[in-house]
């Protein structure tokens, strides 16, 4: 795995800030429901959304199944679980990651 670079920190900030934001570009990016993501994705229920779409993302795009932690990462940092979704989805399409690259 390679450090993260600088490319990444606009989805940085936009996960810290508005991870509601950012759970629904992803989920629009893997074709799963949006809008769901966008209302699981405030605050009260951001680590609901972020488990879900963390567990509907590993299939899709072949990476094996962690469950536990998925849910851990899911309940100790929804934010990073959003941004390391997004930049890892940016980097398959070769879009290079950061929230700018949409």
């Amino acid at each position: 795995m390679r450090p993260p670079t600088r490319r990444y920190f606009p989805a940085v900030i936009e996960g810290c800030c508005c991870p509601c934001l950012l759970g629904y570009q992803v989920a629009d990016k893997i074709g799963e429901n949006a809008i769901l993501h966008l209302l699981l994705g405030c605050p009260c229920w951001a680590f609901i959304g972020g488990i879900l779409l963390r567990i509907q993302y590993r299939p899709k795009n072949e990476i094996p199944e962690n469950m536990v932690g998925d849910i851990i990462c899911g309940l100790c940092c929804t934010p990073c679980v959003y941004c390391q979704m997004f930049n890892d989805h940016e980097e398959r399409q070769g879009g290079g990651g950061g929230a700018e690259s949409k």
